[in-house]
């Protein structure tokens, strides 16, 4: 699987891999996404639309700031 890929759209939206929400959503990936089948397809089909996606918000800072506020929710409940 893609156990420690790239997490292409939060990496475009908070610039970089490092940030903390981005590792957060990786951490999830790796350690919760993976233990089932479900989450393995969702993984798949993330890696396949992702990364044309990424390329699309990376250079636009309001559809960064769009992407960074849906994903809030998510990245608190990750918390």
């Amino acid at each position: 699987m893609n156990k420690g890929g790239k997490c292409f759209i939060a990496t475009a939206a908070y610039g970089s891999e490092l940030s903390k929400e981005v590792i957060a959503l990786t951490h999830y990936r790796d350690n919760t996404l993976v233990k089932s089948m479900i989450g393995r397809g969702f993984i798949k089909l993330y890696y396949l639309i992702s990364p044309p996606l990424a390329k699309i918000i990376e250079p636009r800072p309001k559809v960064r700031a769009l992407i960074r506020f849906l994903l809030r929710p998510i990245i608190n409940l990750l918390k």
